[in-house]
């Protein structure tokens, strides 16, 4: 059930919640992070990716979303708010993230519906559906790949 954090810091080192992606959505548990702004979810055509929550059959398909939307690059601003590529690739904007602890991710940059269940109790119960720019992971190292999350949800 999205929208409840679960987890525990000193047991098993993070918080997570579910979030759907793409149309039609698929659940992805991921990882609260408060120090970066990358959200991110393992692409279909990952060979380095870890056994996660979703399973290999769940890892995000840029195929099966009839919603997702590449971003090419070069970018314009207006229609890319906030977007950073570090490399384009066949004009794909990708990205390469390293964390503190060691691990990695690599990926591109993608737009599709991500979908955040509300709440318990009160206005903010309500659920929410979002066209949002987020990462296909196509690359894993470190604990990112050994962890059962499957991705990241970047807040900052």
């Amino acid at each position: 059930s999205g929208g409840i954090l679960a987890g525990a810091l000193h047991t098993i080192g993070y918080y997570a919640t579910d979030v759907c992606v793409g149309s039609p959505p698929r659940r992805y548990e991921l990882i609260i992070d408060t120090g970066s702004s990358l959200t991110a979810v393992p692409c279909a055509s990952c060979r380095t990716c870890g056994d996660h929550a979703c399973g290999k059959a769940g890892r995000f398909d840029l195929r099966a979303s009839s919603t997702v939307v590449p971003v090419t690059c070069p970018l314009d601003g207006k229609r890319h708010p906030g977007v950073k590529c570090d490399q384009c690739v066949s004009s794909q904007c990708s990205y390469a993230v390293h964390y503190t602890e060691g691990s990695s991710i690599r990926g591109q940059i993608v737009k599709d519906l991500v979908h955040f269940q509300g709440g318990e109790g009160g206005e903010s119960a309500s659920p929410a559906t979002v066209r949002a720019f987020f990462g296909c992971q196509t690359q894993e190292t470190g604990m990112f790949q050994r962890q059962r999350a499957d991705g990241i949800l970047g807040l900052q």
